[in-house]
Order: C-alpha cells, then structure tokens, then sequence
C-alpha cells in the first residue's frame, strides 16, 4: 500500500487567479486585506478584458461585452480603498470605451415629395 500526502494549503490555494487570495487567508493574513486583493484581482481583469475589447472592431456583441466589462469595473472599483482613486479608473474607462463607440448616426427627415394632386388647390376641381 502507498501513501500519498496531500497538502491542504496547496489543495485550497491551487485556483490561478484568486489562489493567492486564499493563501493570504489560510496563512493569517486579514480579512480586510484579502478583500481588498480580491477586488484588486477582478477589477484588473476587467481592465484587461476591456484593452482586449477595444482593440476589435466596435460591433454590436462587443458593445454589449464591454457595457457588462464597464459594470464590472465600477462594481469592483467602488469597493477598493480609497475610493475616489480607485473611481478614476473607472471613469477613464468609461470615457475610453465612448470614444471606442462610433457615433450614432442622426436620420434626416426626408422631405416627402408631393404628387401631383397635391399640387392641386382645393378649390380647384
């Protein structure tokens, strides 16, 4: 028979991205400051996810993923510490992603031409 040592921390901590939340946890490390890694974390994918974005051509599904991407950011930027600056952030993104969008195109009125029996007066008949 064999044994196999299985580390815990390492089982828990193993995720990629929020791994080393975990581990700050596990290892003593405060709950404030952990929270504060996680937003950190999710607010640079969003930024990351919106430089990849932007960098395509403004469609219709790409628009609608960066309006998901900027939501994300403002939720994951209102949380960090302090949060004016962190605010700023998000406020340069948003106005990256408007400058990103091209400008809706306004519809002319067009004149309606006239028939010839409205050219007609209606005393005429």
């Amino acid at each position: 028979m064999t044994t196999n040592s299985v580390n815990l921390l390492d089982m828990v901590c193993q995720d990629p991205i929020f791994g080393p939340v975990d581990r700050y946890l596990m290892t003593g490390g405060s709950w404030f400051e952990a929270d504060q890694m996680h937003w950190q974390l999710l607010q640079r994918q969003a930024i990351e996810g919106l430089c990849s974005l932007t960098a395509d051509k403004p469609t219709k599904s790409n628009q609608e993923r960066a309006e998901l991407l900027l939501n994300h950011l403002k939720e994951s930027s209102t949380q960090l510490f302090p949060t004016q600056s962190s605010l700023a952030i998000f406020l340069q993104a948003e106005s990256m992603v408007k400058s990103w969008v091209p400008p809706v195109k306004a519809k002319t009125a067009r004149k309606r031409k006239h028939n010839s029996f409205s050219a007609l007066d209606s005393e005429e008949e």
